[in-house]
């Protein structure tokens, strides 16, 4: 479940080298095997880039993106290269042996190696028009089918076009992480676990939370039942934003990694407690995700008690999975309540 966060991470990293990114909700289009998304600079919240992905057979994947400042850009991700983040290189691309373009390459990561190509106009004529994309960098060589990208290249380059002049809304900070007891977020997510009567969960190591931006959380997956969920707890200040502006930043996180069809809704649960849950429904070509974050003010803290299913409601489910998320919710409430 972790890997469906990995390409939008990836991707952020490559419509801008100064910055990373966040995704435009709603933003996702697919041509062929290739699939995009927009972005926008995380800094001024303006439109950074359009950017496309296909994996190969090889394990690798190679990436596009179209830039607001009218460039190209090209990254890799492959598991072999054992990069040192920060590192830059020299490197040739070549398109069906002819178009030759030179550039300075640079590791994200210790896997992923990306590239900005000025030559806007030749270098996108290349990459629409060629069969075969040759990488030499490091000593080494790496070759790629250019096969679909025309098409996908040109919807990279009207999602550019359509997304230019975006601007995200202005979004409340989210609330910092106070001194609250581990444990107690622990003792929630646990609680959680036996409510459904999940016997394979796991619990995410701190590594795991930091690459899902989750950090000082506790969440857990259980592969078997395609179920996923956690809780975190925040102090709140005086200046904290209400539980219904914290609906777009919610929405949004919970939208990450959608590559297809995204729905959004918002509303209040009616409770002994202030609480407002977001729903999040991502539909690709062959899955479905169906996320839950309830957010509820306990006194002086701040509770985000989420679900995850990556699979359709069965038919012989008693109960509503928003209900079933909004009543857990309640319980994990009640609970701060009682050991606050």
């Amino acid at each position: 479940m972790l890997k469906s966060i990995q390409p939008i991470v990836i991707l952020a990293f490559l419509g801008a080298t100064q910055a990373q990114s966040e995704v435009i909700l709603g933003s996702s289009f697919a041509s062929g095997n290739w699939q995009g998304e927009a972005y926008t600079n995380d800094v001024s919240g303006k439109f950074s880039h359009c950017a496309i992905s296909a994996p190969y057979e090889s394990g690798d994947t190679l990436i596009f993106g179209v830039t607001r400042a009218a460039t190209v850009t090209v990254g890799v991700v492959a598991p072999g290269l054992r990069m040192t983040e920060g590192d830059t290189f020299p490197v040739i691309l070549q398109v069906d042996g002819r178009s030759t373009f030179q550039a300075v390459g640079a590791a994200a990561s210790s896997d992923v190696a990306y590239l900005e190509i000025e030559d806007f106009r030749r270098a996108l004529n290349a990459f629409k028009r060629g069969y075969t994309l040759d990488i030499f960098a490091l000593g080494a060589e790496g070759n790629f089918s250019l096969a679909g990208t025309f098409r996908a290249l040109d919807a990279a380059t009207r999602c550019a076009t359509r997304y230019f002049d975006y601007s995200s809304p202005r979004r409340p900070e989210a609330p910092q992480t106070s001194q609250i007891d581990p444990a107690l977020t622990y003792q929630i997510a646990t609680s959680m676990i036996t409510e459904l009567g999940l016997s394979d969960a796991r619990y995410l190591t701190k590594a795991e939370l930091n690459e899902i931006d989750l950090a000082g959380s506790a969440y857990w997956v259980s592969e078997t039942t395609g179920v996923e969920g956690g809780a975190m707890l925040f102090d709140l200040s005086s200046d904290a934003p209400s539980i219904r502006e914290t609906d777009i930043t919610v929405s949004e996180y919970l939208s990450r990694g959608c590559l297809g069809d995204v729905a959004t809704m918002a509303k209040s649960v009616e409770g002994e407690f202030p609480a407002r849950q977001v729903r999040v429904l991502c539909v690709d070509d062959d899955s479905t995700r169906e996320s839950y974050a309830t957010t509820t003010d306990v006194g002086s803290i701040r509770l985000i008690s989420v679900l995850r299913f990556d699979a359709p409601q069965a038919a012989g489910e008693d109960t509503s999975r928003g209900q079933v998320s909004a009543d857990l919710a309640l319980k994990n409430a009640s609970y701060v309540l009682e050991n606050e």
